[in-house]
């Protein structure tokens, strides 16, 4: 019973790889590319202080592009501090903290993008896979099903529906 839902939440993954790094301002999203490795071990990069928020959200881009995850997450930091209303810095910052299991940290920087940007459906998509990791299943699949009201053919959301249905136990309910 576990591989199964194991092997589920492995296809979520690979398939919200390119949900979880949205594109840079001025970039669309096929030119962002994107697979799951690990980076080789990580030298921590202190963000230096007084940048522009552009400076820290691309370099703390180019970290994930890296998979420098707690680097971009000290960057991310930075750019929301620089700029609190950026929906897309609270869900970069987001990302590091999941990659990082850092899932309630996770789950509060994706709530920040949702509020600051609630139509944009990858942000309900990675509130989705952290609830997910906090057991919060009925809360992901709230916002898994709210993805799917503002973009019907989001692949990543039904997925993030089945997932969280089966979790719970409804899996004829996850078939339809």
């Amino acid at each position: 019973r576990k591989v199964p839902f194991a092997l589920a939440v492995a296809s979520l993954l690979v398939v919200l790889a390119a949900v979880l790094i949205p594109p840079s301002p001025g970039q669309s999203a096929q030119e962002t590319g994107s697979s799951i490795h690990v980076a080789p071990s990580e030298s921590l990069e202190e963000p230096e202080p007084g940048l522009e928020f552009a400076e820290y959200f691309n370099r703390g881009r180019k970290l994930i592009g890296e998979r420098h995850w707690e680097s971009a997450l000290r960057y991310f930091s930075e750019a929301v501090t620089a700029d609190p209303s950026n929906s897309h810095a609270w869900n970069n910052r987001g990302t590091c903290l999941w990659h990082l299991g850092r899932f309630k940290e996770a789950a509060d920087s994706y709530s920040r993008a949702v509020e600051l940007m609630p139509g944009f459906v990858d942000f309900h998509v990675n509130l989705g896979m952290a609830l997910l990791e906090l057991g919060r299943d009925r809360e992901a699949l709230r916002e898994f099903n709210t993805a799917i009201s503002i973009a019907p053919e989001s692949q990543n959301a039904w997925l993030g529906v089945s997932v969280a249905k089966k979790r719970m136990n409804l899996h004829d309910e996850a078939r339809e």
